[in-house]
């Protein structure tokens, strides 16, 4: 009794803040105290309109509608800030940027440029504490990749007004076009996904009955992927289904964590929980399922939807989903469902996914890392062209797991040269990877 009274409580615990989290009217009222009590003064000096724009910004995600959106950004707008002083705010750097990739190199003779692709805004935030930063924007186009919709944060209202040439820039959303571009002036958009850049050599999918897992779920243990969804959903599906759970530690929210969640809801040995796998063992496992599941509700791009279609895995999101990848789910891909039915509408996507054809979808839309690299240039070589900057060498083709790299390496004799050259000029060390996608 005490026992099954506990795991009441714990399932209250998890259920009850989660629906909070997403609750328009606690949302609203939370949108509007930042409002008043949080950002109403006109903040005096560089630091206090910094913590003003991340308060507003605080706001803007947790809007209910576009006018919302709309109005704090016109607040941000009209706060005056001084671009040397933010920099030194929000520069903060440990001279290393990881998530990188040197597209192609600048060509020291001519003074063409060269490309650069960072991803996540905590790493292209580095920069901004870089030394010669005008020398380094004029020898290098600098392409970033956003991590959430709404994108509204410090680093993506001011960065582009302190970096002194156009920043190219890929969404997590459509709603992204729209969006960074009223942010500033200074974002060139680029209609590319973070999950525009699976390379399907990774995947070497099995036929629909030599597939073993029934379902898998590819996430980090943050609360945000809402793993309890599942769990909930879980009891009422046939205990013969293998059920594979792959990620990593999200914070504090660990093995241990998503483990006891699972108990709460009874189904602790009805999930396999695989974590800090290697490339190979994720995409093998992916290979290997009849079916994937996403229950974010809000999100980035997602590029777990996309590597589960290359894996000719079908794609299961929720009814609603904020998640950029959603864009690619369709009757070729995969299907939405409803939360409140999700036990009913999974036994019917199990039955329906042999049918799908994912990987051959992607393959036929473009939406491979290959056919993204070739986007990439073609933009890049069109905006060059336009502004009256040379360019005679493309890019070197990338992809994306699990950060960006380049696909073929050894085309790219010159990158240790490179890196030596920026770090040289920056002060700031770009970890490049040399493996391949192939590898």
């Amino acid at each position: 009794m005490i026992a099954s009274l506990r795991r009441l409580l714990h399932r209250w615990r998890i259920v009850i803040p989660d629906r909070l989290r997403f609750s328009p009217a606690l949302r609203w009222l939370l949108y509007h105290r930042i409002l008043r009590f949080r950002a109403s003064r006109r903040p005096e000096g560089a630091e206090e309109t910094v913590k003003t724009i991340e308060d507003l910004c605080s706001a803007a995600r947790l809007a209910v509608s576009a006018d919302q959106i709309l109005s704090v950004e016109k607040r941000i707008q009209a706060l005056p800030v001084a671009p040397n002083e933010a920099s030194a705010i929000l520069g903060e750097s440990d001279g290393l940027i990881n998530k990188v990739a040197v597209l192609k190199p600048h060509n020291d003779a001519t003074g063409e440029r060269g490309v650069i692709f960072i991803s996540f805004e905590y790493e292209w935030a580095k920069l901004l504490g870089a030394r010669n930063l005008d020398e380094f924007a004029r020898r290098y186009h600098l392409v970033v990749s956003p991590t959430w919709t709404p994108p509204h944060s410090a680093v993506n209202c001011l960065f582009p007004e302190i970096f002194p040439e156009p920043v190219y820039c890929l969404i997590s959303n459509v709603t992204d076009l729209g969006t960074f571009p009223r942010l500033s002036d200074n974002y060139r958009m680029i209609d590319l996904f973070a999950s525009s850049w699976v390379d399907p050599k990774l995947f070497d999918p099995l036929p629909p009955g030599e597939r073993d897992i029934d379902l898998i779920m590819l996430a980090n243990f943050g609360i945000y992927k809402r793993h309890h969804v599942l769990f909930r959903a879980l009891g009422r599906l046939p205990d013969t289904w293998k059920v594979v759970l792959v990620g990593q530690p999200n914070g504090s929210r660990n093995a241990e964590v998503l483990l006891s969640e699972a108990e709460c809801f009874g189904v602790r040995d009805r999930i396999e929980l695989r974590q800090r796998l290697s490339d190979e063992e994720v995409c093998e496992l992916l290979c290997r399922a009849r079916m994937s599941l996403i229950c974010s509700r809000r999100e980035g791009s997602c590029v777990a939807v996309v590597e589960s279609m290359f894996a000719n895995t079908p794609v299961a999101l929720l009814k609603g989903a904020g998640i950029g990848s959603a864009k690619f789910v369709n009757a070729s891909t995969g299907a939405f469902l409803d939360e409140s039915r999700l036990a009913t509408e999974l036994l019917g996507f199990h039955e329906s996914a042999a049918g799908l054809s994912p990987r051959a979808w992607c393959l036929e839309n473009g939406l491979d890392a290959k056919s993204s690299s070739r986007r990439l240039n073609d933009f890049l070589a069109a905006d060059c062209q336009r502004r009256g900057l040379p360019w005679t060498a493309d890019l070197l083709p990338m992809h994306w797991r699990p950060d960006p790299r380049l696909s073929h390496p050894q085309d790219a004799p010159w990158l240790d040269a490179e890196v030596r050259k920026i770090y040289e000029l920056t002060g700031i060390k770009m970890e490049v990877s040399h493996r391949s996608g192939a590898e």
